[in-house]
């Protein structure tokens, strides 16, 4: 985020999850009941599901300005494929620490 430093991204971070957790209640108990109840239940649903898509697309695309975008730089490819080389061979070539020697860094 551009704007509002580290209270800002806390009060986003809220918002966001309170919007995860009211979508999850949302779609469990209240897209469940209409598809189970009533006639023509399943395309009810699944247009109610669709349109909660499309309006946060359209939040989405009215947020645009406020975002921050990297331009990527390099491979993502190339990335992952030295992540997993070091960690297979850092595994491989780390001697062995018992639970004790783990805990007493």
């Amino acid at each position: 985020m551009k704007y509002g430093g580290a209270d800002s991204l806390r009060k986003f971070f809220n918002w966001y999850y309170w919007c995860v957790n009211t979508g999850s209640l949302l779609g469990v108990g209240a897209l469940s009941y209409i598809a189970l109840d009533m006639t023509e239940g399943f395309l009810k649903t699944y247009a109610g599901a669709g349109g909660c898509l499309l309006v946060a697309l359209i939040l989405f695309s009215f947020g645009r300005p406020y975002y921050i975008v990297h331009r990527p730089a390099g491979s993502v490819l190339r990335s992952i494929l030295c992540i997993l080389r070091d960690a297979i061979g850092g595994r491989c070539c780390q001697p062995r620490q018992t639970s004790i020697q783990r805990y007493a860094r």
